[in-house]
C-alpha cells in the first residue's frame, strides 16, 4: 500500500489538535481579563472541534466530508485574527451577528403568530455594552455590520479570503463546481495546509489570553516550514466500487 501523501502535515494537524485541547484546559478556572476573552475562547473550542473532526474524516479517506469543515475554520480564524489586530472591533462582530439573528427570529416569530419588536435587543445586550464602554471608553458604538472580507483587510489576509475562503465557499454553498469535484485537484493538496493554519491562529488566541502552551516555539517553527514549502503532490486513491446489494 503506498504511503498516505499527507502523513506529514496530519501529524502537525493532530498535534496542533492536542496543543489546543491542553491550552482549552490550562485556561479552566482563569476569570476572564477583557471583554474579548470568552471570544478568544469560544473560537479556539470551535476551532480544536472541526480539526477534531477534519482529522477523524481524513484519516478514514473521507476527504470530501472533510471540506465541509474548512470554510466555517477559516472564518473563525478571520475574525480572530482581526480582533487581536483591533480588539476595538469586538462590538462590531457582536452587533453584526445580533442583525443575523434578526433575520431568522422575525420570520419565525411570525409564523408562530407572535409580535416582533422592530429591531429588539438581545437578553444581555444593554449590560454588554456598559461593559464594552467601561473597556473602551473613547470607542464609539460602531451600529453597523461588519462584513467578512473587511475582518480579513484588518487581519492581514484580505488576500487569502479572495483566495481560500472563496474557493471553500463552494462546498459550504453547494456549487456545481464543488458538487461535481471540479475544485478537487486544487483544494485536495490545500485543505490540511489550512486548516493548519486555522489551528495555530487558534491556538495563538488562547496565548492571548493566558492559556499555557508548551510546545508553541517547535509547532510555530513546524508551521513556518510548512508555509513555505510547496504544495503536495496530491493524489487520492481510487475509489473502489461498492458491490451491489
Amino acid at each position: 500500500m503506498d504511503e498516505n501523501p499527507e502523513a506529514e502535515v496530519l501529524n502537525l494537524l493532530s498535534d496542533l489538535e492536542g496543543e489546543l485541547a491542553a491550552a482549552l484546559n490550562s485556561l479552566g478556572g482563569k476569570v476572564p481579563k477583557a471583554i474579548t476573552d470568552r471570544y478568544y475562547l469560544e473560537i479556539g473550542t470551535y476551532i480544536h472541534r472541526a480539526a477534531d473532526g477534519y482529522l477523524v474524516l481524513r484519516n478514514k479517506g473521507r476527504i470530501d466530508a472533510s471540506k465541509l469543515l474548512i470554510r466555517p475554520a477559516i472564518e473563525a480564524t478571520i475574525r480572530v485574527q482581526a480582533l487581536r489586530k483591533k480588539p476595538e472591533i469586538f462590538y462590531q462582530i457582536a452587533y453584526s451577528e445580533r442583525l443575523e439573528d434578526h433575520k431568522w427570529l422575525r420570520p419565525a416569530a411570525e409564523k408562530a403568530g407572535m409580535p416582533y419588536d422592530k429591531d429588539p435587543d438581545p437578553p444581555g445586550w444593554n449590560e454588554f455594552e456598559k461593559a464594552f464602554q467601561a473597556e473602551f471608553p473613547s470607542v464609539p458604538l460602531n451600529r453597523t455590520k461588519l462584513p467578512l472580507r473587511d475582518a480579513a483587510v484588518i487581519a492581514g489576509l484580505g488576500a487569502y479570503y479572495d483566495s481560500h475562503y472563496r474557493l471553500y465557499c463552494q462546498y459550504a454553498h453547494a456549487a456545481l463546481r464543488a458538487m461535481g469535484g471540479h475544485s478537487d485537484d486544487i483544494t485536495d493538496p490545500e485543505d490540511t495546509r489550512t486548516m493548519i493554519l486555522c489551528a495555530f491562529a487558534a491556538l495563538g488566541g488562547l496565548m492571548a489570553i493566558g492559556a499555557e502552551s508548551l510546545n508553541a516555539d517547535s509547532l510555530h517553527a513546524r508551521v513556518d516550514r510548512l508555509s513555505k514549502s510547496k504544495s503536495l503532490s496530491f493524489k487520492r486513491a481510487p475509489v473502489a466500487a461498492t458491490p451491489n446489494s
